[in-house]
């Protein structure tokens, strides 16, 4: 599952993700990551650090039938010279 504004890297990562086998779910809000997070049961959500996800984060943390899965949250904000 992904989570993301960021289409092009959203596209690029389902790409890669969907060439070698991988099933992708993804979304661009968080109503729709509760959603799909508790019917879908994914193996591994990707998250967008962009993303308020405060509120699904304390819901998922505490649910023990999806608190196993893993999240990587990452960022598509380039980096400044500073």
């Amino acid at each position: 599952m992904i989570v993301a504004e960021t289409t092009d890297f959203v596209n690029l990562l389902k790409t890669y993700l969907i060439a070698r086998g991988f099933e992708v779910s993804v979304s661009s809000s968080m109503k729709e990551l509760e959603r799909m997070s508790f019917a879908d049961l994914p193996s591994l959500a990707l998250l967008e650090l962009s993303q308020d996800h405060s509120r699904w984060e304390k819901r998922f943390l505490a649910d023990p039938a999806v608190s196993h899965i893993p999240v990587i949250c990452f960022s598509t904000n380039e980096l400044s010279d500073d």
